[in-house]
Formats: C-alpha cells, sequence, structure tokens
C-alpha cells in the first residue's frame, strides 16, 4: 500500500510539473523560432505571451514585427506603443526606432524634435547609427538649428566607428567645405573607405534596428533641401 501511495505522488508530481505554464524564455524560444520560419502569427503571440510574464525582449521584437512584418501583421501604431514603452526603459535600440517613427510620420505624427532628442540619447549609449542620424539633423537642420561643425563632429565619429554612410558623408562635407576646411584628398579617402562598405551615395533613409543595433527596414527621411555637391 505504501508503495503504490508513493507511485501516485510521484504520477501526480510529473502530471503537475507536466502542466505548468511554459516559462518567459519557452515563450521567446518559441516566438523567435516562428518568425525565423515566417510564422508570424505564432511569434505574436508567444510574444505576447512573453510580454505578459515582463519580457522588455517580447515587447522589442512585438515592435519590430508590427514595423517590419507583412502586410496582415503590420500595424504601425502597436510597434510605436511598443518601441515607446521600452525605449522609455532606456534601450537605446528602442530609441533609434522611436525616434526614426517620429521623423517619418509612420504611426505617430511627424515630430522632428522628438526624433532628435530620441537619436541623442541613443547616441549617448554609443549608438553609431545615432550620431549619423544626428549628423544629418545638423547638417540639414532637422529638429534642430543647423550647425555644420556639429553635422561635422558626429560625421567623423560615426565614421570612425566603421559606419560606411557616415564615412560617405564626411566626404561631402570635406568635399564642400562643411563644418571643415575643404580637402579634397582627405574627401577620396573617406569615398574609398565608403565604398568598401557599399556605400557610393548619400543615404538620408531611415532605419530600424534589431535588438543588437543591426538595421531592418528604411523608410524615407524628409526632403533634406541641401544642395551639397558629390564629388
Amino acid at each position: 500500500v505504501a508503495v503504490a501511495a508513493a507511485l501516485v505522488l510521484i504520477v501526480a508530481a510529473v502530471l503537475v510539473h507536466s502542466l505548468k505554464a511554459p516559462s518567459m524564455d519557452t515563450f521567446l524560444t518559441r516566438a523567435g523560432r516562428a518568425a525565423e520560419e515566417g510564422k508570424y502569427d505564432q511569434a505574436v503571440e508567444n510574444y505576447r505571451q512573453a510580454a505578459a510574464l515582463g519580457s522588455t525582449r517580447a515587447k522589442f521584437e512585438l515592435g519590430v514585427i508590427y514595423y517590419a512584418g507583412p502586410g496582415e501583421i503590420a500595424d504601425a501604431g502597436q510597434a510605436f506603443g511598443l518601441f515607446n514603452d521600452v525605449a522609455e526603459q532606456g534601450l537605446p535600440a528602442a530609441q533609434i526606432n522611436l525616434g526614426t517613427m517620429y521623423a517619418s510620420g509612420r504611426g505617430v505624427e511627424q515630430d522632428l524634435e522628438k526624433a532628435h532628442a530620441l537619436f541623442q540619447q541613443a547616441a549617448d549609449q554609443k549608438m553609431t547609427l545615432a550620431d549619423y542620424y544626428l549628423a544629418l539633423d545638423y547638417l540639414s537642420g532637422w529638429g534642430t538649428t543647423q550647425r555644420t561643425d556639429r553635422a561635422f563632429e558626429l560625421a567623423k565619429s560615426a565614421s570612425d566607428a566603421g559606419l560606411g554612410q557616415g564615412q560617405y558623408l564626411l566626404g561631402l562635407l570635406y568635399t564642400n567645405g562643411l563644418g571643415t576646411a575643404e580637402d579634397d584628398l582627405a574627401a577620396g579617402e573617406m569615398y574609398a573607405l565608403a565604398a568598401a562598405n557599399d556605400v557610393k551615395k548619400l543615404d538620408v533613409t531611415l532605419y530600424i534596428v534589431d535588438w543588437d543595433g543591426r538595421t531592418i527596414a528604411p523608410k524615407k527621411r524628409p526632403d533634406d533641401g541641401t544642395d551639397a555637391k558629390e564629388s
């Protein structure tokens, strides 16, 4: 009888364990696998479950899917709300993405000043792409006072970090003597570095980034109105 009772308890314990709700990590793993396979409905459902358990990563990934996913999934308003929540927690990738949405007016009314402020927050956390966006802001007066000296400083920072767009922009600034003295030799060096990074023209598109800061989906920036010549 004692043995039978013990077996019943063991079976009951196994059943309870098997019926226990999946963990946050389990939902994240399932969601990531589903997204990789293009099963976005399943990915969304699992990220929602993980987000309900308090996962910041899940909120961010949901934002990416709603922003860059296929038509039946895309929801810019949802993406904005999720990126806003995560950006308020200080994640620089979310700050970049929220800034992109304010700059492009997607999912929210366009506000270049808010976009500039968010790019600055991300730059303060060493996000190279944010330096580049800020350089464009200062060059063109998007959301801030036009300052070619700051545009040069920030383009150089992005260039020094190896960003092809920053290298090309720095070349343009040298070519046109904007924020620095004209220097065709330095410009040529920058264009060559940019070309090695597959950047052969000024890139004024806006990108969102993934959790690790890699670019995902481009959106057009406002017309810059600049007349800088390209070499």
